[in-house]
């Protein structure tokens, strides 16, 4: 243990030994993974912790297929999961978006579970993590529970976890990549360095010249990361031909109101981030029409 004048630190050598030191000291005492979040609450007085248990780094693999699922462990660190082969393979929209948060020194040292935790509107691992139907695993001495992402978030800074619990994997159902289209668009004043003004994640698969099945995810457009349930239902069953006209992109400018509920603050107003994600959305059906025209070429 080492001490400063306000916090005790706790190096705990296993994942374990933390839900030790966790379950004994408890709501006095925080864990951490990188801190990238975590100390800037600490200096404006928003966590006052009498102690920090830091995260023992994970031992086994960083990503893995197990049993029907792509398990990735949430104590690596964000480089880790962008450099890792198996990751990128099985989930690429979720590699990209991991790529776009902050600056090398920032991926180099804070972890997935620690972007997660950290329950900000404008998270940039979520939106992926919802296009991709993920949940996360959270462990107790006691045992775990498997929690969907779309239920781990419960406003700006909140989470459905327990005061007990460490969040140490998170599980995706293994993609069907044939015919999968991914796309991700993070805006903001100086791109990744920054945290988004909204991001928006978009899988859609395509069969037979139609949408046969379609996720988008956005942050930065609610209290919390959010799927647009009613655009995705207009997209459904569509064929390629249908999707850039002006007819559906003014339904779905329409439609986004239902979705999103943006509000105007330092990163932009909501004009803009509402703006952003409708021309984000244009600029996959644009994308995903050209489709039809290049196979129509072959």
């Amino acid at each position: 243990m080492v001490k400063n004048p306000r916090v005790q630190f706790y190096l705990p050598k296993s994942v374990a030994d933390a839900m030790r030191l966790k379950q004994e000291f408890g709501e006095s005492v925080e864990f951490v993974g990188g801190g990238t979040d975590l100390v800037l609450k600490l200096r404006r007085g928003v966590k006052t912790p009498i102690g920090l248990i830091q995260l023992p780094h994970c031992s086994g693999p960083v990503c893995w297929v197990e049993d029907g699922f792509v398990r990735i462990s949430a104590l690596c660190t964000i480089t880790e999961l962008v450099g890792d082969v198996v990751l990128g393979q099985q989930v690429p929209l979720l590699r990209e978006a991991l790529g776009r948060i902050g600056s090398p020194q920032i991926r180099n040292i804070s972890t997935l579970g620690g972007n997660l935790v950290n329950a900000c509107p404008a998270c940039d691992s979520a939106p992926a993590l919802l296009a991709y139907g993920a949940s996360v695993k959270l462990e107790t001495i006691q045992g775990h529970r498997v929690l969907p992402v779309e239920r781990f978030f419960a406003g700006p800074s909140k989470t459905e976890i327990h005061d007990n619990e460490l969040l140490t994997e998170i599980h995706i159902p293994v993609p069907e990549r044939v015919g999968e289209h991914t796309f991700f668009y993070k805006f903001g004043p100086r791109g990744s360095n920054v945290i988004a003004s909204a991001n928006l994640a978009v899988r859609v698969v395509v069969a037979e010249s139609r949408v046969s099945s379609v996720r988008l995810a956005a942050g930065s457009i609610a209290p919390v990361p959010s799927r647009l349930r009613n655009v995705e239902n207009i997209l459904l069953r569509r064929s390629l031909d249908e999707l850039d006209t002006i007819q559906m992109k003014a339904e779905i400018t329409k439609l986004l109101t239902k979705d999103i509920s943006p509000i105007s603050d330092i990163r932009g107003s909501r004009w803009y981030k509402s703006k952003a994600i409708e021309m984000a959305i244009f600029r996959v059906l644009e994308d995903l029409s050209a489709l039809r025209q290049q196979a129509s070429e072959a």
